[in-house]
């Protein structure tokens, strides 16, 4: 059976504050059990819990920078003619 840890003691591990990890990370999904001294953490929950985010940052950022690319292309081939005060895409 592995070793449940205390807040205080994961926040020491991963050089972060307690607040983070009851506030931040507990409301993002990591699993825990409520202890008569606070919550309780296995290392493995908090490991898997850390994967899983930074895939989840990854994949918004990447599709950020697709969002910005496709925004950019249309507004850089957008021009005004003389013709009408429209605008059209080339």
């Amino acid at each position: 059976m592995e070793k449940l840890y205390s807040t205080k003691q994961i926040a020491e591990m991963y050089e972060v504050s307690p607040y983070t990890i009851t506030q931040n990370w507990c409301n993002k999904g990591l699993k825990f059990i409520r202890g008569k001294d606070g919550m309780q953490f296995r290392i493995s929950w908090v490991e898997k819990f850390l994967e899983e985010e930074a895939e989840r940052q990854s994949r918004e950022r990447n599709h950020r920078n697709f969002s910005v690319t496709i925004n950019k292309t249309i507004k850089t081939h957008m021009i005004r003619t003389n013709f009408n005060k429209e605008m059209k895409i080339v």
